[in-house]
């Protein structure tokens, strides 16, 4: 999204979508249309969510322990070992997608659901607070640390790849929505299937103990309302933690599949995006009537004008 003026078109065009989405203050249908948005590349920064989400605590400290020599031999080699408890610090609150059972639908994470306390010493190389091998808690894998013996020194993973823009709740603040927008910054890779599922999130009703009264999603058969996802990219979906629950594409395929299983329709907008990331897009979209791949940022703001007058439209019909 760095190069071409990509970004700066892409802000254009949601601040547009975002324009047309929120009615004037005053207005009859004023406060029925709230927004969520999330940014992602090879993770998302969790932010003030970080510890529902992963059962740790974003300032903490991983434990190991490392072989130290205890008795010498009086020509000074080693007699005998014994072991010395070592500790690395770390705040960072970077996630990558979660596996086990809920790896695919919106459950919410046990910390989530039972408010529950965060972790702030773990073990070497711990991912979340899960204790299922099958993270039955529903946690999503957080940066960490772990000790290098060969190497004799710490090593860490996933701590500083996620942007500073962190998942933005349900909100009708156009100044607010408006600011994330122009705060958005690109780099890294595309893990498309982490944005798609904290487009989820931020509007599934059982995250609702995760967020503040005003930004508490409805419930799936609300009547009148209907929820929406808009998903955006200008690559192909290519950045994976977990391996074993497919590429970036497959797990996209997967959580896509579960959303339009709960009636949320989908959007998609393809911007200059290679053939793999239309055709992900193109699978993901709740009809061909609900893709896009505009090639410009002109396009860019047709498609999500188009969309916001959409979704507009069916507000009113209902």
């Amino acid at each position: 999204m760095n190069s071409s003026g990509k970004l700066d078109d892409l802000k254009d065009a949601a601040k547009e979508a975002v324009e047309i989405l929120l009615p004037a203050p005053g207005a009859s249908n004023d406060g029925e249309v709230r927004i969520a948005m999330t940014s992602y590349n090879n993770m998302v920064n969790a932010g003030e969510y970080f510890e529902s989400v992963t059962g740790l605590k974003a300032k903490r400290t991983y434990v190991d322990y490392k072989d130290v020599c205890v008795r010498y031999w009086w020509w000074g080699t080693c007699r005998e070992y014994g072991t010395e408890v070592i500790k690395y610090n770390v705040d960072s609150t970077c996630v990558w997608e979660r596996n086990g059972n809920e790896a695919f639908t919106d459950g919410a994470p046990k910390m989530v659901k039972n408010n529950g306390s965060a972790l702030k010493e773990v073990a070497a190389n711990t991912l979340n607070a899960a204790v299922s091998t099958n993270n039955t808690e529903g946690y999503l894998a957080a940066g960490h640390a772990w000790y290098d013996r060969n190497k004799n020194t710490w090593m860490t993973a996933g701590l500083s790849d996620c942007r500073s823009a962190t998942p933005y709740a349900l909100s009708d603040n156009k100044t607010q929505l408006n600011k994330y927008i122009t705060d958005l910054s690109a780099n890294g890779g595309t893990a498309g299937q982490q944005g798609i599922a904290w487009g989820w999130y931020l509007i599934s009703p059982e995250w609702e103990k995760a967020y503040k009264t005003n930004s508490k999603p409805l419930a799936y058969d609300e009547p009148d309302s209907t929820k929406v996802i808009i998903v955006m990219t200008d690559g192909e979906f290519n950045s994976q933690y977990f391996g074993e629950l497919g590429s970036s594409f497959d797990q996209a395929k997967a959580l896509c599949n579960s959303i339009k299983a709960k009636d949320v329709r989908i959007y998609t907008v393809a911007f200059q995006a290679p053939n793999a990331g239309k055709e992900i897009l193109e699978y993901c979209a709740s009809g061909p009537e609900f893709a896009f791949t505009p090639s410009d940022g002109q396009q860019l703001t047709d498609a999500y004008r188009a969309i916001a007058s959409s979704i507009s439209d069916l507000r009113i019909k209902q």
